[in-house]
């Protein structure tokens, strides 16, 4: 079990490095793929669904906030709507 874990782990740092998610933390990693895997077919995830995915559910609130502002500075994903909306959307590169 632990080689296939161990082959699994390294597939996946392979392609974080092909997309160049390896120059984020490993906190805006689990942000943009709690963001990706809760957001509905119009590419939007909304913030109560982020916060609840397995990935960042135990994140502390301001670590996950942060990677939240770090990810919208660094353009990996936006806002959609207003500031207060709450409406997250991963920006494809």
């Amino acid at each position: 079990m632990l080689a296939r874990l161990s082959a699994l782990r390294t597939l996946l740092h392979q392609m974080e490095v092909e997309s160049g998610l390896s120059a984020l933390t490993e906190h805006q990693r689990d942000v943009i793929y709690a963001v990706t895997d809760v957001a509905g077919e119009d590419n939007r995830a909304l913030l109560r669904d982020i916060v609840a995915h397995p990935l960042v559910q135990d994140m502390a609130r301001p670590t996950f906030f942060r990677a939240i502002k770090c990810l919208l500075d660094g353009g990996r994903i936006e806002r959609v709507g207003s500031k207060r909306s709450g409406v997250y959307k991963v920006i494809s590169n």
